[in-house]
């Protein structure tokens, strides 16, 4: 029997426990029966008599003495860790001659292991069995030796909501080493499950996550942590098997405890550890059947090879050729091999024995990886996962294999491919170089192999990478000055307007805005990254910033985003449950509705210097001009799933209360890819149902009719990783796989995919924009594209900005030269609503002098220059009126209004006039 299949037999203990717990407690331990032909065993159902008789067999005892005399702790001392607590154990153990404690596998010590099949179901008419029973008592004992209620734990309803709080990658795997993994695993997860659980000894330290961001930069070594000490201390779990990362990372840092060990040591400790194994699991089986896949080739997938773990692509892909041949559509296996291979790729990690001389290599990055990398420096990414996504992506473009003539952004030259041999081993660029000539398209064959040469060189690259560089870097805030120049760019229009699709533009509090300007025209909401809520739900923002008090530099952002008709949100995260996790439901409760409580403090508060009042004014109180926010945008990563109904309790009060502010504010969700459809509250349903609770459609309306309204459903921001050719594809049939009919088209409709853009891929940048213009609400950026002191983009043509005025027109019905004229108009609104009263002021001065007047009639009959004089009073407001209606958007709602009031103001003038001209017609009769 395999490794593998005795490790399952082994902790099925869990799936039996219930039965287990009731045989032990209700069971009493039969006599111990002498050998007896068929006909005797009266007593004993088949299944009791067949154990017996495989047990007593000569093959059974010579497996049980040569286990006892290779193994220290021999058969009788595992029975005793896995049945210390039985009585009758405990009975039989001190009987005369103590039988359970002379080595010897004699009656009693065989009636045990009788039990202990039973208990654990293992069946007599397995093929090798008496080495069964022996691996599976040593797996159980290991267990239960660690944790003497591991039964008790693995059953327990708090134990199930742990798990149910996991994403669902994680739960999935959880589940799986509970019910079926080795010693080492379950004790691993239990040992996890208990540190969660474990009192907090000091107030847990609230960093800020969002101060912290991933990138390359050549100027930016690695710290010179201790190798040989490290790989001490991590050498006893070189001997635990493969686990997830979240498992793996838990005991890596467990056993470096106490140890000053920097966050880079540790990424390169998983890089070294990292290893592949393939796994066709349900999620990929949906996914080739939503990409095409004939449903009998994925059935014919599913029974031959789901569930099964290979650790190698080359086992793999020789089980996938051997299911192709059984299948009944082997062409659909050719079509989507690359597909199958991609998405059955998981990794695990485990310590290597070699791990001492990996970290002590050379810490300098080759020159050949700096020329792969030249397009990658210095572009920052706020998680590792959009960075190690992006680092992959990377990789592949500059290999360029299987190359499309029409993309080649950031491929590398032939020479400069040559210069990897010193980094990939054996003929790897051998292989690249052949596949890079394909120009006429690989093969099916040859696609598989260039995604497998392409990923090795990543895991290559990337510990090379870690190895020489500082992969992160800790922000804080600049220097508070006051800023003497505007943000926006010279000549810079008011930003879109939503209806025309939205754009968010991501900018990290830290940023120095010194030499740095925005252009707001592309813009319609601006996301200030970096607020962070606490364990009690105080806001706090980056090293450097007091609280939540608006730095100078950001309030004039904020008043220049104001004055462009662009709005301003807080993105406010929290990544750390952990805290939150010991809180019973009252104590959590308390903690949203203080959150809720100083994110709507925060939004209404007045900017200084913010110009508020004459804002108000000339608006009659329409317009409160700029303020503490026009809305926030929640980024809680890793969201305890068993809480999602405080989640949506929390989102649906936050919305009442900021709907009731006066101008209302708007809540927005941020969510990690990997995350997005997992179970939680980020799962597709829960967010449909998030999204009408919250913006609620009139009974009876219909999808259509409802669309305007769908405007103000609750925008839902998801960090697209690389390649975003593919996974901004794969968000929107995810999403029609989980819903259906109005409810996905309302989902979809509410997605706003955020891009990281490396100053690259423009063309690719231009297909993303118009397929997400096509598709979703709106397209995010982060961070948002600057501008130069003097306005200038990086990219000239192929910048942020202009591929957006050329691609992002969700409506096709975008006028260039009437958006033009009105954006212009926009920014100096203000000036022109004062304008406007002003010049109304006047022309009723003037009508009310002119109807009190003796003799004016007579001034304005006789004088051509009085009457145009007095008629142009009258109508500069109409003008002033006029142009404030193109480009105000305050006055977009009464555009009918004006029109009435055009009307009658018209008519008044038409009037003066025909009177002037009847009475200057009367004065030349004679």
């Amino acid at each position: 029997m395999s490794p593998t299949d005795f490790v399952i037999r082994a902790v099925c203990a869990w799936a039996l426990c219930a039965a287990a717990v009731a045989a032990v407690a209700a069971a009493p331990a039969p006599a111990a029966p002498k050998p007896a032909p068929r006909a005797a065993a009266t007593g004993f159902d088949a299944a009791e008599y067949a154990l017996q008789q495989r047990l007593e067999t000569p093959e059974a005892a010579r497996v049980f003495r040569e286990y006892n005399a290779a193994h220290a702790l021999q058969i009788q001392h595992n029975l005793a860790v896995v049945y210390a607590k039985d009585a009758d154990y405990v009975a039989d153990a001190g009987g005369p001659g103590r039988p359970l404690g002379d080595s010897i596998v004699g009656p009693v010590t065989l009636k045990w292991l009788r039990r202990f099949c039973r208990d654990y179901g293992i069946v007599a008419t397995e093929p090798g069995f008496a080495q069964d029973v022996v691996q599976s008592l040593e797996q159980v004992a290991g267990i239960a030796r660690a944790h003497p209620d591991w039964k008790a734990i693995l059953d327990s309803a708090d134990f199930e909501a742990w798990i149910d709080g996991q994403p669902t990658a994680a739960r999935v795997q959880s589940l799986k080493m509970r019910r079926s993994g080795a010693a080492a695993q379950v004790n691993a997860l239990i040992a996890q499950y208990l540190r969660s659980r474990r009192p907090a000894t000091a107030k847990p330290a609230d960093t800020a996550p969002l101060a912290q961001t991933y990138s390359y930069d050549p100027k930016r070594p690695a710290p010179g942590d201790d190798p040989a000490a490290i790989a001490a201390r991590l050498r006893p779990l070189a001997k635990r098997p493969a686990e997830d990362e979240r498992l793996f990372e838990a005991d890596v840092r467990d056993a470096l405890q106490g140890m000053s060990v920097s966050d880079d040591t540790l990424a390169l400790i998983k890089r070294y550890a990292a290893t592949d194994g393939y796994l066709v699991g349900s999620e990929l089986l949906a996914g080739l059947a939503r990409d095409g896949m004939p449903q009998g080739a994925v059935a014919d997938l599913q029974k031959a090879m789901e569930g099964i773990e290979f650790d190698s692509a080359q086992a793999f892909e020789d089980a996938l050729a051997v299911a192709a041949e059984a299948s009944t559509d082997p062409a659909a296996f050719q079509r989507y091999q690359l597909a199958i291979v991609r998405g059955a790729r998981v990794t695990r990690y485990q310590v290597p024995g070699t791990l001492a001389t990996d970290m002590a290599g050379t810490a300098v990055l080759p020159p050949p990886i700096a020329q792969l990398l030249a397009f990658f420096r210095n572009v920052e990414y706020p998680t590792p996962l959009l960075f190690d996504r992006a680092l992959e992506w990377q990789v592949r473009r500059g290999l360029g294999m299987c190359p499309d003539p029409g993309r080649q952004e950031g491929v590398l030259k032939d020479d400069q491919v040559v210069l990897l041999k010193t980094v990939l081993a054996g003929d790897a660029v051998e292989r690249i170089v052949r596949l890079r000539q394909r120009t006429d398209g690989c093969d099916a064959n040859e696609q598989v192999e260039a995604d497998n040469l392409a990923y090795q060189a990543y895991r290559d690259v990337a510990v090379h990478l870690d190895r020489a560089h500082t992969l992160y870097a800790r922000h804080a805030m600049p220097a508070g000055t006051a800023r003497d120049v505007s943000w926006a760019v010279p000549d810079c229009r008011c930003g879109r307007d939503e209806r025309d699709g939205i754009v968010f533009g991501f900018h990290p509090l830290w940023t120095d805005g010194t030499h740095r300007r925005i252009n707001f025209n592309g813009l319609t909401r601006l996301a200030l990254y970096g607020l962070t809520a606490n364990a009690t739900g105080a806001l706090y923002g980056p090293p450097g910033m007091t609280g939540v008090a608006i730095p100078a530099d950001i309030a004039a952002l904020a008043r220049d985003a104001h004055r462009h008709n662009v709005r301003v949100d807080w993105v406010v995260a929290r990544s750390d449950w952990s805290a939150w996790r010991r809180q019973d439901a009252d104590g959590k409760t308390a903690m949203l509705a203080k959150l809720t409580d100083n994110i709507v403090a925060l939004l209404d508060r007045p900017l200084r210097r913010d110009g508020q009042l004459a804002a108000r004014i000339a608006s009659l109180g329409a317009d409160p001009g700029p303020t503490g926010g026009d809305g926030v945008v929640l980024y809680f990563r890793h969201f305890p799933a068993a809480d999602t109904a405080l989640y949506n309790g929390f989102v649906e009060k936050l919305t009442q209360r900021l709907n009731a502010l006066h101008p209302a504010r708007r809540v927005s969700l941020v969510v990690d890819y990997d995350e997005l459809g997992q179970n939680g509250p980020f799962g597709y349903h829960n967010l449909i149902d998030l999204i009408r609770k919250t913006n609620p459609k009139p009974n009876g309306m219909t999808f259509a009719a409802g669309k305007l309204l769908m405007l103000a459903d609750l925008p839902v921001l998801v960090m697209l990783p690389e390649p975003t050719r593919d996974t901004k594809k794969a968000l929107r049939g995810a999403i029609q796989d989980a819903l259906r009919g109005t409810d996905s088209a309302r989902l979809i409709r509410a997605m706003v995919p955020v891009l990281e853009y490396d100053g690259t891929g423009a063309q690719q940048l231009a297909d993303d924009i118009v397929y997400v213009a096509d598709n979703y609400f709106g397209i995010g950026f982060w961070p948002l594209p600057y501008a130069a002191d003097d306005g200038t983009e990086p990219g000239g043509d192929r910048s942020v900005n202009q591929l957006l005025l050329k691609f992002f027109q969700p409506n096709d019905d975008v006028t260039p030269g009437g958006h033009w004229i009105a954006a212009t108009i926009c920014p100096q609104r203000l000036w022109l609503r004062w304008a406007f009263w002003i010049a109304l002021a006047a022309a009723l001065g003037i009508g009310a002098y002119y109807f009190s007047c003796r003799g004016c009639n007579e001034r304005l009959d006789n004088s051509a220059l009085y009457f145009g004089g007095m008629m142009a009073l009258l109508a500069l407001p109409l003008v002033i009126l006029a142009v404030l209606a193109i480009g105000d958007p305050l006055l977009d709602p009464y555009r009918y209004v004006l029109l009435g009031l055009y009307g009658t103001g018209g008519l008044v003038v038409a009037g003066l006039v025909a009177r002037y001209y009847f009475n200057r017609s009367r004065r030349r009769l004679p």
